[in-house]
């Protein structure tokens, strides 16, 4: 019996899993116009070139290294008031709902680190898919953050106030950390909301014969 997911050159013959491919595939490559060459020995090679629209942040470049740097400021200074909160030795911070929400928080910033490292390391001109993998998931990935943090700051401040053994000093502090934490990394978002962008298309020619990619 043949197996129905042998692979076929580099696509599966799988309809979904091809299906997912191609989709990842013109999301990759989106904006970019391609044919196929052969070379000397006759063997047929992929060119691309970027045919589509360009973005730069309509910012001088002192002022995009001071963003930068805020944003930078702000997502450390966020990282601490989590861990310094969350490490606090009070009641809260062991009962289940808390514990499992900084887990849950860990892994948001640490979604929220990796796509910062993109951001920052992104050119000033950038192209779609560089574009659409930077900026808004910036401020997607700072927005989860916050409302991470703030669901902390609900469940110390509940149990601040409701619980028998809490030590409500204690509990209200750690709240207020966590509070502060989403308070920064919503900032985050608000930078990058307010940054304007200019679009300006490719002055590269379509390959001749050649195919543009889009999603």
């Amino acid at each position: 019996m043949q197996n129905p997911f042998k692979r076929s050159g580099n696509m599966y013959a799988d309809p979904g899993r091809k299906s997912f491919q191609n989709r990842a595939y013109h999301k990759y490559f989106e904006g970019y116009s391609e044919t196929k060459v052969a070379d000397k020995n006759g063997k047929m090679h992929i060119k691309r070139v970027y045919t589509g629209t360009y973005y730069s942040q309509n910012i001088s470049a002192k002022t995009r290294n001071v963003l930068r740097s805020l944003i930078i400021l702000l997502f450390l200074l966020s990282a601490f008031m989590f861990i310094f909160s969350a490490s606090r030795r009070n009641n809260a911070n062991i009962t289940i709902y808390a514990t499992a929400l900084q887990a849950l928080s860990l892994i948001i910033y640490l979604r929220l680190l990796y796509v910062l490292i993109r951001y920052i390391a992104a050119p000033i001109k950038m192209d779609i898919g560089t574009f659409n993998a930077t900026s808004a998931p910036l401020i997607n990935a700072s927005r989860f953050t916050a409302i991470s943090q703030l669901l902390l700051f609900c469940a110390s401040a509940y149990h601040a106030f409701f619980a028998a053994d809490s030590d409500i000093k204690r509990e209200l502090l750690c709240a207020g950390g966590f509070l502060l934490a989403g308070a920064l990394a919503f900032g985050v978002s608000l930078i990058e909301n307010r940054i304007k962008y200019n679009r300006t298309q490719s002055e590269t020619k379509t390959i001749e014969d050649g195919v543009e990619i889009s999603r």
